[in-house]
C-alpha cells in the first residue's frame, strides 16, 4: 500500500541535509516496516552517485542503489517500477541505519 506521508521529512547524513520534503510517500510492505520514498526534486542528488549494485524485488522491479561519498548504498530507488507501484518511480528511500537519527 502506498500513501502520502502527510508530514515533513528531513534526511541528514553526518549533519548534511540530503532531503527535505513534504511530498514523501509511505510504502507499507508485509515483511518490512513502513519505508519513506522521497521525490528526487527534494533530494540533494548532486551529492549522490549511482552504485553498481542492483537487486530485484518481485513486487516492485529492479532497484538502483545510491552512494554518498564513502557511505555506500545509503539509499535505493526504482527507476522503472511495475505498474502497481508506479507512484514511487524515481523516488529515493534511505536506509535508516546509514543516516542521522531524526
Amino acid at each position: 500500500m502506498i500513501e502520502p506521508s502527510g508530514q515533513q521529512t528531513m534526511v541528514r547524513h553526518q549533519g548534511v541535509t540530503l532531503a527535505d520534503s513534504s511530498d514523501a510517500l509511505i510504502v507499507n510492505e508485509a515483511d518490512y516496516g513502513p519505508v519513506l520514498y522521497i521525490p528526487p526534486d527534494d533530494i540533494r542528488v548532486d551529492l549522490m552517485t549511482a552504485a553498481e549494485h542492483t537487486t530485484y524485488c518481485p513486487f516492485k522491479g529492479h532497484a538502483t542503489y545510491w552512494n554518498l561519498g564513502d557511505a555506500e548504498q545509503i539509499a535505493w530507488s526504482y527507476e522503472d517500477p511495475y505498474d502497481e507501484v508506479m507512484e514511487i518511480k524515481g523516488h529515493i528511500a534511505f536506509y535508516k541505519n546509514k543516516i542521522d537519527p531524526s
